[in-house]
């Protein structure tokens, strides 16, 4: 689901991706970002695979981003720190 195209021409969700990345790394970094982010919404080099496109529904988020992520280190690293994160209802 996260790699519809609805999810990619969303303008309040990438404002906030743009924000975020700005605030957290540097120009070079998230232009890395950014060529990451790239491979996986096109599903090429290791999110190519079936294996990965098979185990995205049946892993954890967080374990599937370990195990498919590892040639998009920035955007792996970034993925699991925010899906690692703790949700508390109000």
């Amino acid at each position: 689901m996260w790699r519809e195209e609805a999810t990619f021409i969303n303008p309040e969700l990438m404002d906030a991706w743009m924000s975020y990345t700005e605030k957290l790394y540097s120009t070079l970094e998230c232009d890395i970002l950014f060529r990451e982010l790239h491979e996986y919404r096109n599903g090429t080099g290791t999110f190519s695979y079936a294996l990965a496109r098979e185990e995205i529904s049946m892993m954890t988020p967080v374990t599937w981003w370990e195990n498919f992520g590892g040639r998009t280190p920035k955007l792996q690293a970034l993925a699991v720190r925010i899906l690692s994160q703790v949700s508390v209802k109000c």
